[in-house]
């Protein structure tokens, strides 16, 4: 089996700590979810994350994806859906992750413990996930924790969604080789 999604926090927010906009490429084969890629920036808009979430899904052959509850019912998903529309990209299916019924820290446990107990692999090139993960102080409000946030979204991805990611990929649209992320590290250095 492959299957996966695509998990936005979109980061919009007066909040001084909401620096990134942090989209997440989740990918479950060979019995086990993998850390795919992650992009973290500043100053993406709504048109630019929506790019940003193509160019992921496109790259890891993935249809789905998940984006923070306020934000994807009030901005993202009525834009999102057009624009997949209009650039005839119909086979995107776009979910509100409700991030409600857990808070934070317990989700960001949650997937810390995936990754401890080896049902979530991250890459040797996620150095930036670990000391996330590592500096989290749930007493504090401007954690840097961008990408971790993200990231642990896949728990509520595979809680409410899961039958949406193992239905939606296909195969046949699009030809998808999995490859050892340290193969393709190796690749591209040299």
């Amino acid at each position: 089996d492959y299957y996966g999604c695509v998990t936005i926090d979109p980061a919009f927010s007066s909040n001084r700590w909401a620096n990134k906009c942090c989209l997440y490429a989740h990918v479950f084969y060979d019995e086990v979810w993998h850390s795919a890629e992650h992009i973290a920036e500043k100053g993406l808009d709504p048109f630019g994350i929506f790019n940003k979430a193509v160019e992921l899904c496109t790259r890891w052959g993935l249809t789905v994806i998940g984006i923070e509850s306020v934000q994807f019912q009030a901005v993202l998903k009525p834009m999102f859906e057009y624009w997949a529309i209009q650039y005839n990209i119909h086979y995107l299916k776009f979910f509100n992750i409700n991030d409600s019924k857990v808070a934070k820290t317990p989700r960001l446990y949650g997937w810390a413990s995936m990754i401890r107990a080896g049902d979530y692999l991250l890459n040797e090139s996620d150095t930036d996930v670990m000391d996330q993960l590592l500096a989290y102080n749930p007493n504090l409000k401007d954690n840097d924790d961008d990408i971790i946030d993200a990231g642990s979204f896949i728990v509520e991805m595979t809680e409410q969604y899961h039958h949406e990611m193992m239905n939606t990929f296909d195969l046949n649209a699009k030809e998808v080789r999995v490859i050892n992320m340290y193969e393709l590290e190796r690749q591209s250095s040299g």
